[in-house]
C-alpha cells in the first residue's frame, strides 16, 4: 500500500483549494481585465442605415437601397395585405466584413420586420384596434385621406360641369 488513504484525501483536499485559490487570482487579475475592456484592434465605427421603423416596405427598400444597404426581411407579421404595403415595425443593421486577404467585399444589410396586418381592424381582418394609440393614428390618416379625396372628386365634378 502506498501511505494512508486518509492524507492521501487530505493531500488531494488541499491540492483543489489551492487550485480554486490560483483560478480566481487568474480571473481578476489586472491584464485579464485590460484585455477584456481593450476595443477590437480593426473595428470600424458605422454610421448605419437610415431610419425606416413606420414606412411601407417598398419605400424602406427604396431608401436603404440609395443608401447601399440590402433590406432582408427577418420576420414578418401577418398575411392580410401586399408585401409592398407592409408596415416595418422594427430594423437591425448587420453588416459583416470580407475574410481577410480574400479579396471580397462586405455585406451591408438591414433586417426588418414587416407587420403585414390591416392598419385597422375589422370584423373580417386583424389589425390595430381603435382603442390603441396606433388604430386612432390610423383611422385618423385614413379619414383624411377619405376626406381630401372626396373633395378633389367634388372639385373635378363641379369643374366638368362648368365647361
Amino acid at each position: 500500500m502506498r501511505g494512508d488513504p486518509r492524507a492521501r484525501s487530505r493531500r488531494l483536499a488541499h491540492d483543489c483549494k489551492q487550485d480554486a485559490v490560483t483560478d480566481r487570482r487568474h480571473r481578476t487579475s489586472e491584464p485579464f481585465v485590460a484585455r477584456i475592456l481593450e476595443p477590437e484592434v480593426g473595428a470600424v465605427a458605422h454610421a448605419g442605415s437610415p431610419n425606416v421603423v413606420g414606412q411601407k416596405y417598398s419605400d424602406a427598400q427604396s431608401a436603404l437601397s440609395s443608401a447601399g444597404y440590402t433590406a432582408v426581411i427577418s420576420v414578418t407579421q401577418g398575411d392580410r395585405i401586399d408585401r409592398a404595403d407592409c408596415i416595418v415595425t422594427n430594423q437591425n443593421d448587420h453588416n459583416a466584413q470580407p475574410p481577410p486577404n480574400s479579396g471580397g467585399s462586405g455585406t451591408k444589410q438591414t433586417l426588418l420586420t414587416l407587420n403585414c396586418y390591416a392598419q385597422v381592424a375589422t370584423y373580417k381582418d386583424p389589425g390595430n384596434s381603435l382603442a390603441s394609440p396606433e388604430g386612432r393614428a390610423a383611422a385618423a390618416s385614413a379619414a383624411a385621406a377619405a376626406a381630401s379625396s372626396s373633395e378633389a372628386a367634388a372639385a373635378a365634378a363641379s369643374g366638368s360641369s362648368g365647361g
